[in-house]
């Protein structure tokens, strides 16, 4: 049986995706390549779910756009 906390949970869940989606988007939009990169699939997979990523040396720190994707594209687990 599903309850309302389980329900909850999901939507939470699929909302936490959505904007690290949208912060690969934006991403690859101001920066012209993607975030993420590896030689392989599971070293694809440490980088993203480590968090690990650079930001170029145009976009200056203090920008808002800087600071839109360090927060989209930071990953915290969701318990």
């Amino acid at each position: 049986m599903v309850t309302f906390i389980d329900d909850a949970v999901t939507f939470m869940m699929t909302i936490v995706v959505l904007l690290q989606s949208l912060g690969v988007v934006l991403y690859v939009l101001v920066c012209g390549a993607l975030p993420f990169d590896g030689h392989n699939l599971q070293a694809l997979r440490d980088r993203v779910l480590s968090g690990r990523f650079r930001i170029p040396y145009f976009m200056s720190s203090g920008s808002f756009t800087h600071s839109l994707i360090l927060r989209l594209l930071s990953y915290n687990d969701v318990k």
